[in-house]
């Protein structure tokens, strides 16, 4: 729809969700959920869902696109539109389809593909030309992390950021959760600089929220209690319980604490979410659930903003504190 630059720009963004989301199960010890065709036979589906069926098949399709002569060489997809098929299928149909080329086929290794674990067996080239400007603004506020607010103020111009597409901003603030944690005071700045505050859009919110988390910016707890309390999405909600460098608190700092039930559910305890009273700083753990198995959120190459999710529902406010408070084996990140 918008060309072959953003298609590839959007495939940079989907593999880097792709490899945190088989980190996570590499944690994990579930080896066979990074498979593209993994076996659900008794297995909670909850568990298995990730970036990987998405990333990865979308780096199958982009492989075999330049083994076969390119995108144009793919209209006979068209076939299945409004349709689902099995893999089996699927692969049946390109031998059919690519008579001609069933040598190029035959070298495919379908099985690593299918049913091996890890990063895909071959490694995609992808154009970086969008990504460049990304790359070059978070090389910069690196290099400035220690400056002061009034240095950054006159270093950086909102019209940088703004300028970005949605997904430059992703990738930008990727490129800084890349990075060591910055400085609090660096943050307030960049947020100020930029217009960070009250965020509509969630990719950009939720690696916004995840920057600041990483750095202890106590500011930005408020806003994170409000997304995950109105955000169902687990691509958006679960890094920020499990972000792999989130750090954790003792016991004694590690709940909201609330004034009364009005602020948990609104006036009135029904209409809304109210933003809670925290007296203490509360932090999602990175580690909710035994059997949490889920790869992290993220753009998919293949189409990253209309990707099916699980759509669950915001969580309950009253969810957020009692996830906080659930682990009494907390210690606290060195800094």
């Amino acid at each position: 729809m918008h060309g072959e630059a953003h298609r590839h720009f959007s495939a940079i963004i989907g593999e880097k969700a792709l490899r945190e989301s088989i980190k996570e199960f590499e944690k994990a010890g579930r080896p066979e959920f990074m498979h593209l065709c993994p076996k659900l036979v008794d297995v909670d589906p909850d568990d298995v869902f990730s970036n990987v069926p998405y990333e990865k098949g979308f780096h199958l399709l982009f492989y075999l696109e330049q083994i076969l002569g390119g995108p144009d060489a793919f209209d006979h997809i068209q076939k299945f539109s409004h349709k689902s098929i099995t893999t089996k299928e699927f692969k049946e149909n390109l031998y059919i389809f690519f008579s001609a080329k069933k040598a190029v086929l035959d070298s495919v290794d379908w099985d690593a593909w299918f049913h091996k674990p890890g990063m895909p067996p071959v490694k995609n080239v992808f154009d970086r030309t969008l990504a460049a400007e990304c790359d070059a603004l978070a090389k910069r506020w690196d290099s400035h992390r220690n400056t002061s607010p009034s240095e950054l103020k006159a270093t950086f111009a909102r019209e940088d950021f703004e300028a970005f597409s949605s997904n430059q901003k992703v990738v930008f603030l990727e490129q800084l959760l890349d990075r060591d944690p910055f400085p609090v005071v660096t943050l307030d700045a960049m947020e100020e600089i930029y217009g960070l505050v009250g965020l509509r859009n969630c990719e950009v919110r939720c690696r916004w929220d995840q920057l600041c988390l990483r750095a202890d910016r106590d500011a930005i707890f408020a806003d994170v209690v409000d997304f995950v309390t109105t955000m169902g999405r687990m691509k958006y909600v679960r890094p920020l319980y499990r972000h792999p460098d989130m750090p954790t608190v003792a016991d004694a700092d590690a709940a909201v604490v609330v004034e009364g039930p009005d602020d948990i559910a609104g006036e009135g305890g029904e209409d809304g979410v109210g933003a809670p009273s925290a007296t203490k700083r509360a932090r999602p753990d990175s580690a909710a659930s035994s059997t949490d198995t889920f790869g992290a959120g993220g753009a998919a190459g293949a189409g990253n903003d209309d990707e099916d999710d699980d759509d669950v529902g915001p969580m309950p406010a009253s969810e957020v504190h009692d996830t906080a408070a659930a682990h009494p084996k907390k210690r606290k990140r060195a800094r």
